[in-house]
């Protein structure tokens, strides 16, 4: 049977360095600007601290990378 825990908009992200699956909502979110309208999404790893690339190209619903 599926149970809800808890509501909300949360998003999965498996790290790159340590492997761990953790979840972020739309404020873990940090964008950089690599200049020339390029732009980059990070979220960090509760665990390592390393920071992951996410895809939010198609809006908040999108996937992560």
């Amino acid at each position: 049977m599926i149970k809800l825990i808890k509501h909300g908009n949360y998003r999965t992200c498996s790290c790159y360095n340590c492997g761990c699956i953790f979840t972020f909502e739309k404020e873990d979110v940090t964008t950089e600007d690599l200049g020339k309208n390029e732009y980059v999404t990070r979220v960090q790893c509760p665990d390592c601290r390393k920071m992951n690339t996410v895809n939010l190209t198609g809006g908040w619903n999108a996937e992560t990378v």
